[in-house]
């Protein structure tokens, strides 16, 4: 019943929001899932949210709309069992589907489309209503003073989301749960629900650095698509809780790896290619800052990019747009933006029509500075480089991934120069980044 649900996850979320981190003890799961829910940056709320104390209002009159109306977010798969994902949209479902089922061997029996959720089950919903709207005014209250308002008007919908969420668990019996989306602010409370209810979770970060979004993790088992992920894990030991790490490939190299393994396109001599990450469209969209100086080290990469060029002119710079500066209302907006920051007629773009994963052989060494497309371009072959400006944080100390970094022009221009006098195999070999191919995943090692 949902309206018992509803009262154990508002039971576990007062003991979460009540529990601190005492001094020379081990930080406790509740302590952590505590800090995901109230301090973590979320994209669910534009930027803005944090300077406006009536969020909180707006967050309970939205849901209050979704409570009482009816939607899908639950895909019903073909294979039969008690083995479930959470993902994005509906429509998304298939590749993260076929990514899981191909690197986990097991088929999957549900699919819970968060982006749509919640998918109400039938229940007297003003009873349930009326419940809800009182556990989640003082949250209401809190959006009005605090500085962490933003997180506390989306606890708002994570406490019906998170309700309705284990309801559906149950109701199918759920005994294995794969989160595709470790990095929303609840997904560690599910982990710790879970965890009380007896069901496996495993969780799937993105190939990007775990710093971004999943410095915090608690789960039964974590899929670290990248060797960078195992360099970080050294650091944030204290707050990574498993109890086993899987190694899989980036989420989406089943669907372009075969292009790559037996007769790998030869990348094109003296191109470089600047890889996106679209900063400068998600700042005027008022998305959240991850607070990594990302947009800053886009237009100095752009700037040196441009430099380099002119003083070499042996060299020609390719664009490859992010999917949202390819979106038809951003597309011309695009352009004009990178004629400005490149100057006109000195680079060319990369087709708009062919995704950035089945085109890596058009620049010989590819640079962005910051893009999970840089850990599925390593993972297929080819030279790559990060322009890391004003961005301490990244890579860590120590890591292998310090050989191919940059944070200045001169750096920069010199790594260029030396990778273009050696090939692809050289270059992993020269910078220890063998590890980042994709033979040396067990998945794809006996794969040829």
């Amino acid at each position: 019943m949902l309206i018992k649900e509803f009262k154990e996850v508002r039971k576990s979320l007062k003991k979460i929001l009540s529990s601190y981190k005492r001094e020379n003890e081990t930080i406790s799961n509740e302590f952590l899932v505590r800090t995901c829910l109230l301090e973590n940056i979320s994209f669910q709320l534009p930027a803005t949210a944090a300077d406006d104390p009536w969020i909180g209002l707006r967050e309970w009159i939205r849901n209050s709309r979704k409570i009482f109306s009816s939607q899908t977010a639950i895909k019903e798969l073909d294979a039969k069992g008690n083995v479930a994902v959470i993902g994005g949209y509906t429509a998304q479902s298939e590749a993260i589907v076929k990514y899981i089922e191909f690197e986990s061997g097991e088929k999957l029996n549900l699919y819970f489309g968060k982006a749509e959720w919640p998918q109400m089950p039938k229940v007297n919903k003003l009873l349930y209503w009326i419940l809800w709207s009182h556990a989640c005014m003082p949250f209401v209250l809190k959006c009005l003073f605090s500085k962490y308002r933003a997180n506390w008007a989306l606890l708002i919908r994570e406490l019906n989301d998170t309700a309705v969420f284990m309801y559906w668990l149950k109701f199918y019996q759920i005994k294995r749960l794969y989160d595709f989306l470790p990095y929303e602010l609840e997904s560690n409370w599910i982990s710790w629900l879970c965890f009380q209810r007896g069901i496996e979770v495993v969780k799937i970060p993105s190939s990007g650095p775990l710093a971004t979004h999943n410095s915090i993790l608690i789960s039964d088992k974590i899929v670290f698509s990248s060797p960078y992920h195992f360099e970080e894990l050294k650091v944030f030991n204290h707050s990574i809780r498993y109890k086993k790490i899987l190694k899989w490939g980036p989420e989406r190299a089943f669907q372009y790896i075969n292009r790559y393994q037996r007769e790998k396109p030869i990348s094109h001599p003296k191109v470089l290619g600047f890889y996106s990450h679209a900063s400068w469209v998600r700042l005027s969209q008022d998305h959240s800052d991850v607070g990594m100086n990302i947009p800053e080290a886009e237009e100095l990469l752009l700037k040196d990019l441009s430099r380099f060029v002119t003083e070499n002119p042996n060299y020609s710079i390719r664009v490859f747009l992010h999917p949202r500066e390819k979106a038809k209302d951003v597309l011309n907006q695009a352009v004009t933006y990178y004629g400005q920051m490149l100057g006109k007629g000195r680079f060319h773009f990369a087709n708009f029509e062919v995704p950035t994963t089945a085109s890596f052989e058009e620049a010989e060494i590819a640079l962005s500075a910051f893009s999970t497309i840089l850990f599925e371009r390593l993972f297929c072959g080819y030279k790559t480089m990060i322009g890391n400006y004003g961005i301490p944080s990244f890579p860590i100390n120590g890591s292998d991934l310090n050989h191919i970094c940059f944070g200045s022009y001169e750096r920069m221009s010199e790594l260029i120069v030396r990778f273009s006098l050696v090939n692809e195999l050289e270059f992993f070999e020269q910078t220890n980044l063998v590890d980042y191919l994709w033979n040396s995943y067990p998945s794809w090692c006996h794969k040829s």
